[in-house]
């Protein structure tokens, strides 16, 4: 039986975002917020209901009509998934808060705001 490996140069950008802890805790905390949300209003029950079973129509329909294009247009994605990823690889050495999940960086901001706020009041 194979294992399947997947390397950093394998994923496509968005499996490599979503692997990031900043933006998967991120959009963790949005859908958790959308459930609560969603849970405790009625008008957004019932609306996002609408929203998710007409997304799930449009993606029926335009999953069978794209699959012809997505052929042609193969090598292109391709490209802009390289390039993409190339310019998350700089993003990754840049921006080391990317490699923390959001509430770690919200709470170094807020603590950085706080220092911020009594150097501005002292001065």
């Amino acid at each position: 039986m194979a294992v399947e490996v997947q390397t950093v140069s394998t994923k496509n950008v968005v499996q490599r975002l979503y692997s990031l802890p900043l933006f998967s805790s991120a959009v963790d905390e949005l859908v958790q917020a959308y459930k609560c949300g969603k849970e405790s209003m009625a008008v957004l029950l019932s609306s996002g209901n609408m929203v998710g079973e007409g997304i799930t129509g449009v993606t029926v329909i335009a999953s069978s009509g794209i699959q012809p294009i997505t052929r042609i247009l193969h090598p292109q994605i391709n490209f802009v998934d390289e390039l993409a990823c190339q310019d998350l690889d700089l993003m990754e050495k840049k921006v080391p808060m990317l490699h923390q999940p959001a509430n770690n960086v919200l709470d170094d901001l807020k603590k950085n705001l706080q220092i911020a706020q009594k150097h501005h009041t002292s001065s």
